[in-house]
């Protein structure tokens, strides 16, 4: 049989979707015609359409070795390289590319996103706006030069260079999505606002528009339209098993003689947060809340008639008539502000014999009581809610205040390197675990005068406690749609709200923090 019959053969395997039936034809060839890099090329982009790129790049390879002047090999190689996060071989790949093609615009946008990849964003952009000089209807350019601009916090950038992408495609759902984005970021919340209505408008089907939606909805105070889109979080955080197996709670007014399942939803934090609302829900019915069970003996001293158990392990699921996520009470019972004016100052109580254990511990020298935490452990935004410890020196050095440490995790390298370096001690209970064992935690935070605290759990704990707090948070990135952007303290009344003014700038919320503590006294909480 020719070469030319054994082609034709492979292919119509590969054309009928036999794929695996395509690759041993073309590598059956491969063994007679092994310096064919026609039949090498059709190999590695059989293993591209598989994901397999390890084996794509051997292909490819392979061909380049026999006739190294491929452009779009060398291409493609560059790809996958930026794929496998090889970014200093991508970026050797596609400069030999240019070499030999020097005004495809495919190229520059592939040696931009690696220079994206390497966090050289000076020449990322310099690539981005070369590929846009080279076909300036090229959307995904446009698209990830916006991106870039967000990163670097220039969101001026990122607005002008969408609004020309959509002047080129009006109805491109992601250049809409990101304005949006962008938009938020500038906070000109209106126009964020109408570019995810539009994303929706062209795609309802877009979760993620529904979702951030909801969360600016929520932030900036509009409660009832907001809680409606909230419902769409399930596409970012996954539902337990056991919510398919009862139905769900729909219907305020009717839930005499049923039994309800209420169960917590995502991090300590939003569990405390979103069962302030308990207060409001008037239910004839048995009542049970699943939480974090570290949470569990707080709120057995702290509710009466309502059982909680481990989130992690209900039992008897059937036993429950009906269920409902604990964020989705918003929905019912916090539709306007209005809806906050009952907000207890405290709705959650520590362990009082713990509580004086740690106050005694502390008052022996007669000094105001402050609890400091600085840092948030989130994955993804804590660095932008976190603060250096020295950046606090501000109020260690103004006020005589006898300062606790509540930051979980490890700090006695930063409290060591504060207290050789300007004589100031921040006390710490070495033996309390303030990770897991909140119980000690709500106590030790309970024995303080007042709270000084990045937006961390520490914060969710001292508001629902009712005590003294200082929040500080940042400008945008960061900033949970609970601190709301008029700084609208709802949620927890004994919180004060001190807010960037520059994104990653914390000398303004700090100084205005120190201006009221002076007035510690005579604050209103």
């Amino acid at each position: 049989m020719d070469l030319k019959k054994q082609l034709q053969i492979a292919q119509d395997f590969l054309n009928r979707g036999k794929i695996i039936d395509a690759k041993k034809s073309f590598n059956k060839i491969l063994k007679k015609f092994p310096t064919n890099v026609d039949i090498l090329n059709v190999l590695a982009s059989i293993e591209l359409k598989q994901n397999q790129r390890d084996n794509a790049l051997s292909y490819l390879k392979k061909s380049l070795l026999i006739n190294p002047n491929q452009p779009m090999m060398l291409f493609n190689i560059a790809v996958c390289q930026i794929e496998e996060k090889n970014f200093l071989d991508s970026l050797e790949s596609i400069n030999k590319a240019i070499k030999i093609l020097p005004n495809t615009s495919n190229f520059y946008f592939t040696k931009a996103k690696a220079f994206f990849g390497l966090e050289d964003f000076k020449s990322a952009e310099e690539n981005y706006l070369k590929t846009i000089e080279l076909d300036d209807k090229f959307e995904l350019a446009y698209l990830n030069l916006a991106h870039l601009y967000n990163i670097k916090t220039d969101f001026d950038s990122a607005i002008e260079v969408l609004q020309k992408l959509i002047k080129l495609n009006p109805s491109f759902v992601e250049a809409h999505y990101n304005l949006a984005i962008s938009f938020d970021n500038k906070k000109k919340f209106d126009k964020a606002i109408y570019h995810y209505e539009k994303v929706i408008n062209f795609d309802n089907s877009n979760l993620k528009a529904h979702y951030n939606l909801s969360i600016l909805l929520l932030y900036t105070g509009s409660f009832e339209k907001g809680w409606r889109e909230f419902e769409y979080r399930w596409n970012e955080i996954a539902k337990p098993d056991f919510t398919n197996l009862i139905p769900e709670y729909i219907n305020l007014n009717k839930n005499k003689n049923k039994n309800l399942l209420l169960w917590g939803e995502q991090g300590i934090g939003d569990q405390i947060l979103y069962s302030s609302m308990i207060q409001d829900l008037y239910f004839e019915g048995d009542l049970t809340i699943a939480l974090d069970k570290r949470l569990i003996k707080i709120y057995e001293n702290s509710f009466e008639k309502i059982q909680f158990i481990d989130l992690k392990n209900i039992e008897n699921i059937n036993n429950y008539d009906e269920q409902l996520a604990i964020g989705s009470l918003g929905k019912f019972l916090r539709k306007t502000r209005e809806s906050f004016k009952n907000q207890k100052k405290s709705f959650l109580k520590s362990n009082q014999q713990r509580t004086k254990y740690y106050r005694d511990a502390l008052n022996k020298e007669n000094k105001i009581i402050c609890g400091v935490a600085w840092k948030s452990k989130n994955n993804v935004i804590g660095h932008f809610k976190s603060i250096d410890l020295e950046l606090l020196l501000p109020i260690f050095e103004t006020f005589p205040f006898k300062f606790v440490d509540l930051q979980y995790g490890e700090t006695i390298s930063e409290r060591d390197s504060l207290e050789n370096k300007y004589k100031i001690k921040i006390h710490n209970f070495d033996e309390l675990d303030k990770f897991n064992d909140l119980d000690g935690l709500f106590s030790l935070i309970d024995a303080c005068d007042l709270i000084v605290t990045s937006s961390n759990v520490t914060a969710h704990i001292a508001g629902a406690l009712g005590k003294k707090t200082f929040l500080f948070i940042p400008y945008s990135f960061g900033a949970a749609w609970y601190w709301h952007d008029d700084n609208f303290i709802g949620w927890y009344p004994s919180v004060r709200i001190f807010r960037q003014t520059i994104q990653g700038c914390w000398d303004q919320p700090i100084q205005n923090i120190c201006e009221e503590i002076k007035n510690f006294n005579t604050i209103n909480f």
